[in-house]
């Protein structure tokens, strides 16, 4: 087995006045490389505060990360261009700016890494197309309906073609038709490119696209399902 992510004895906690908690509690934990994992569990359980950690937007308190054997040193520039140019995060509230149309929130990973704009441009249009928005691509966010924000989001995640593809809850917004029409686009990343898909979610409809469900619990990983005679083409479309 191929691995994406491998996480050793992490922990994170969060003080709040005198009061510090425990969010995640020494996780250990194997991501296979180009597969769709799901973690689930409930709330404040600290699925959230894992993916984050994986991305580099939290730092942990102590563990070791490893991204395609790489380990990452937290605040080091190395890791943080390692993870600019192999991590895509779609984000849970869209974070779009809102000054910028449609194509040039989803090309702003591409600007990032000196993509000039035309071209960059060029490939945003394509990928806001493959979620659907074709003809919203000059649109500001004000002018779009959340599930084609969260589309825009799900675009721009996707542009910079990275390895490893990380969802905060990408359906959390949309319908079932356009879930499912997401859904399948990253099944289809993930069987057919070099993609790992990580993906956080409380969506009972989509988890059929799994291929393992890692279900947390109080900060600590306690069971890990995996997929046996997948059947996801007809998850969210009740077929």
């Amino acid at each position: 087995m191929r691995v994406a992510v491998s996480l050793s004895g992490l922990k994170k906690s969060f003080t709040a006045g005198d009061t510090k908690s425990l969010v995640l509690k020494g996780i250990d934990l194997t991501i296979p490389a180009e597969e769709i994992t799901f973690v689930t569990g409930p709330s404040g359980c600290g699925k959230t505060t894992l993916i984050s950690i994986i991305a580099g937007i939290l730092t942990p308190d102590s563990g070791r990360v490893t991204i395609f054997d790489t380990p990452i040193v937290a605040k080091s520039r190395d890791s943080t261009k390692f993870r600019l140019a192999n991590i895509g995060f779609i984000f849970q509230q869209h974070n779009l700016v809102p000054t910028l149309t449609a194509a040039e929130n989803a090309s702003i990973p591409l600007l990032i890494r000196r993509i000039p704009q035309r071209q960059a441009r060029r490939k945003a249009i394509a990928m806001l197309s493959e979620v659907g928005l074709g003809d919203r691509i000059d649109h500001l966010p004000s002018q779009l309906s959340g599930g084609q924000q969260q589309r825009v989001a799900i675009a721009r995640a996707l542009v910079g073609e990275p390895r490893l593809i990380i969802c905060d809850e990408p359906t959390a917004s949309l319908d079932a038709e356009n879930g499912f029409h997401v859904m399948s686009l990253l099944k289809r990343l993930s069987s057919e490119g070099d993609r790992t898909v990580l993906v956080v979610t409380h969506d009972s409809r989509i988890y059929n696209f799994a291929d393992s469900i890692i279900e947390m619990e109080d900060g600590q990983v306690v069971r890990i399902d995996l997929a046996q005679n997948k059947s996801y083409s007809n998850a969210m479309r009740g077929d």
